[in-house]
């Protein structure tokens, strides 16, 4: 086994380049149901929920369904208590109807179970949602988070809601290198799909130390045939470690 030091002041920039995580589709699923709403005296009998792909449209409907004439702000704020409404908006229209647009959100990470199932999706933001019936996101893995699943509250762990703001803000270049993460005593390890290297990222300054990763993948393992690497440390400013097998 071989350890290399590497002065990283001589890998090259690269340049940032935003990329979408996952691909969705257009948000325009609407689901009506019958209700009966007032605002500045208006008598509203409709409901329209505008936005809702993946939220379930009749858990939707029960959270807007109150009893009495109410305010479509209040509609709006019911739904957005669903663990996969990021923000909606509610407005009571001249003709009837009241119309809530809805923006859902998007997982940036699947998180998966001790027993190594999948338990629940994490936004850029650091909250839960739970896993949707239909559709399948193609998003990192997630391992080691040993927090208890909440629908509407934010991951505690500081560590996990950095790295998901940090894979929310990912460039192109750097999707290639991620297949899955392990929360550690030291932070965060990545896996890369090929070869199965791991990355030790540290605790913070993700953002960082996925450049740096890009930078050192490009200039020293592509097209490179003649060494194996077994692990890539990120950990240190200006320095990267990686452990080679010899022959």
């Amino acid at each position: 086994m071989t350890v290399i030091r590497h002065n990283e002041n001589r890998l090259p920039r690269q340049r940032q380049r935003r990329f979408a995580t996952i691909g969705l589709g257009s948000l325009l699923v609407v689901a009506g149901v019958i209700l009966t709403l007032q605002r500045d005296g208006r008598m509203c009998h409709r409901l329209l929920i505008v936005g809702a792909e993946y939220a379930d449209s009749t858990a939707l409907a029960e959270l807007a369904r109150l009893d009495g004439a109410i305010d479509a702000r209040l509609v709006a704020d019911r739904i957005r208590r669903h663990p996969w409404i990021r923000e909606a908006v509610g407005t009571c229209g001249k003709h009837g109807a009241v119309e809530v647009v809805v923006e859902e959100r998007r997982p940036v990470l699947l998180v998966i179970a001790s027993d190594g199932a999948p338990s629940h999706y994490v936004d850029a933001e650091g909250y839960r949602m739970p896993i949707a019936e239909h559709p399948n996101f193609d998003v990192p893995l997630l391992h080691g988070l040993e927090e208890a699943y909440h629908p509407v509250m934010q991951v505690k762990t500081e560590v996990v809601r950095q790295l998901a703001a940090a894979v929310g803000d990912l460039h192109d270049d750097a999707d290639a290198l991620i297949s899955e993460f392990v929360i550690t005593d030291s932070g965060v390890t990545l896996v890369t799909p090929v070869g199965g290297v791991e990355v030790l990222l540290g605790r913070d300054q993700l953002n960082d130390r996925f450049r740096s990763l890009v930078a050192f993948w490009q200039q020293a393992v592509v097209g490179s045939n003649d060494r194996t690497i077994d692990m890539i440390d990120l950990r240190f400013d200006s320095q990267i470690i990686t452990v080679e097998s010899d022959g």
